[in-house]
């Protein structure tokens, strides 16, 4: 009797458990492919230089505290001629592991420049590196943990320098302080510099 008993309860496990299996690995697949999309959310916006962290990304208590001083001017949003970057020409997406609200995204750049901050340039020799962001979902929402320095794309700097450039006119000019002129003069280096890099 114990072993009919048995063999019933091994073949109901038998015949259920394909399907619990098949039911956590689609949660686990449906749980990757949002994620997926939100880090490639994360690096486009990033790499066509769209102000768009503050919806993408999240930051935990010790990094919020750490930029308190910096809400007031815009963080996390990034001043794409002003603040750290690093120039990149390509990015491809690795691995994505999600599970219920955390996750892992493994993200390849080809760096080729970076900007310490105050458009102060230096030039890389090309290569790639690999970045790994850290992925929390909020309710529905998967978003990048404390992101790291924006890798933004070099066509994407040329053409927001060049439209920052291209709207002071001759009445501006006129007006303008020797520290406004200087700062006009840095970045029009800043531009000259990032076309010129291949």
């Amino acid at each position: 009797m114990n072993r009919r008993l048995t063999l019933a309860l091994l073949l109901i496990m038998a015949t259920d458990a394909p399907r619990a299996w098949s039911g956590n690995g689609a949660t686990t697949e449906a749980a990757n492919a949002e994620a997926r999309r939100a880090v490639e959310s994360f690096c486009l916006a990033d790499f066509q230089a769209v102000d768009a962290r503050d919806s993408l990304a999240t930051y935990s208590p010790p990094v919020r505290k750490a930029h308190l001083r910096e809400v007031d001017d815009g963080w996390p949003n990034v001043a794409w001629t002003w603040d750290p970057v690093t120039v990149v020409v390509a990015y491809r997406l690795g691995k994505v592991i999600a599970n219920d609200s955390t996750g892992s995204a493994t993200v390849e750049f080809d760096e080729i420049a970076r900007c310490v901050g105050r458009r102060r340039y230096v030039g890389l020799p090309r290569r790639a590196s690999a970045v790994m962001l850290q992925l929390r979902k909020r309710g529905d929402v998967w978003r990048v943990l404390d992101p790291p320095e924006p890798r933004v794309s070099q066509s994407a700097l040329v053409a927001f320098y060049a439209g920052q450039l291209a709207t002071p006119d001759d009445e501006w000019f006129r007006h303008a302080t020797a520290e406004q002129v200087d700062d006009y003069q840095s970045m029009v280096a800043a531009l000259r510099f990032l076309k010129s890099l291949k």
